[in-house]
């Protein structure tokens, strides 16, 4: 996809202006510091895992930013949230982490980037996704639930917390 590519989209319920746009190597720092914000200790990647995710073969991202630039806190970001996955090898795909900034969720913001990188695993042919989230983000499992992901395993101890996550799998019809 052209780096240049965005995708411009207006939320329903806030009448807040969202571009979404592929992941750069500038927007690194950021979104590094969503993640912090997004989870918890030992959920949230480390630079160095989220370098690793974000450069791997196959991997790739979208990120949305906000219209409203006067309504940002101070020194804040336009980013709002990205998603970043993987193509695996074959046809399999990977959600790696969804991150949305806690004050701009339920604003669809989080199902534009999932529709985006779903186009993109489309595209690519991509026949399975895969993701996984923690047994206890029980609105995380519910707003996969709405995409067509359905449980496929619990994996015991997948964080480094000891928490369990379920892994979650979405078959694309061919």
């Amino acid at each position: 996809m052209d780096s240049n590519t965005r995708n411009n989209t207006l939320t329903p319920m806030s009448k807040i202006h969202v571009s979404i746009r592929p992941i750069e190597k500038s927007d690194f720092e950021t979104l590094c510091e969503i993640d912090q914000a997004c989870f918890p200790p030992g959920v949230a990647y480390s630079t160095w895992e989220m370098r690793w995710f974000l450069t791997r073969r196959g991997a790739f991202g979208f990120l949305a930013e906000v219209g409203d630039k006067e309504n940002l806190p101070p020194g804040g970001s336009p980013i709002a949230g990205f998603i970043v996955a993987w193509k695996v090898q074959g046809k399999a795909g990977h959600i790696i982490t969804l991150d949305i900034l806690e004050r701009y969720r339920r604003l669809h913001i989080g199902s534009n980037l999932m529709k985006k990188v779903e186009e993109e695993f489309r595209k690519a042919e991509i026949r399975v996704a895969l993701l996984e989230v923690s047994v206890n983000n029980t609105a995380a499992q519910e707003f996969y639930k709405g995409f067509g992901y359905k449980v496929n395993e619990r994996l015991k101890n997948y964080y480094p917390t000891g928490e369990d996550a379920l892994e979650m799998a979405r078959w694309f019809e061919e």
